[in-house]
């Protein structure tokens, strides 16, 4: 009988300690497989942009029933850019404006000398961010006024100008890079001869935003 009680009080315990150990293994698996929650970074409605840039594109002059001629202009162009998104961050859509100061050279028979003008561009801008990242893409459609500043030997009749732009910028962290395109629809001048810059060009940018 003695016998019988012992083996009971022993298949007792070890069913007991087998109980805490797989009370104690399924307790370690629940601290293992809590999820983790992921912060979500807010974006900001307004950031600010300064850039150095490049452009490459043509001036096209013409005389009064001549044929027109194509030359490279090219030129370098500093400014500063203030991105505002319209939609209370509901949406990535920003109005992005600010001041660009540009110049450009030529050398042909019509056009000789410098050119220089205060631009305000005005564009909508989609900036799009790539996940959690601090990677975002921006396709960019918009317009620019042009005030002239100085010329070369010839003067201009037209003190502002009006064109149109479009491409797309890329932010990554705070370095931004920038391609486009942009025309100018008002002629320099209206002269005996017809001169137009910026007739359709790229352009390329490289700076900081913030």
């Amino acid at each position: 009988m003695k016998r019988f009680l012992f083996i009971g009080a022993v298949a007792f315990l070890m069913g007991t300690a087998a109980n805490a150990q797989i009370v104690k293994s399924s307790s370690n698996q629940t601290i293992i497989t809590t999820k983790t929650q992921v912060t979500q970074v807010k974006e900001k409605n307004r950031y600010n942009r300064i850039y150095l840039g490049y452009a490459s594109t043509k001036i096209k002059t013409k005389w009064d029933g001549g044929s027109q001629k194509s030359d490279p202009f090219q030129g370098f162009n500093l400014g500063w850019t203030i991105g505002r998104n319209v939609t209370k961050n509901k949406l990535p859509i920003f109005i992005e404006t600010g001041l660009d100061l540009a110049t450009g050279w030529c050398d042909n028979e019509y056009y000789d000398g410098a050119i220089a003008d205060f631009e305000l561009p005005v564009n909508v801008t989609y900036r799009y961010r790539i996940g959690q990242s601090k990677v975002r893409i921006a396709p960019y459609f918009g317009f620019h006024l042009k005030f002239n500043a100085c010329y070369g030997e010839e003067v201009a009749d037209k003190v502002c100008r009006f064109g149109l732009q479009l491409g797309a910028n890329f932010d990554i962290n705070h370095f931004y890079l920038g391609v486009g395109w942009d025309k100018d629809v008002t002629p320099l001048t209206d002269s005996y001869y017809d001169v137009k810059d910026l007739s359709g060009g790229a352009r390329l940018r490289i700076g900081v935003t913030w």
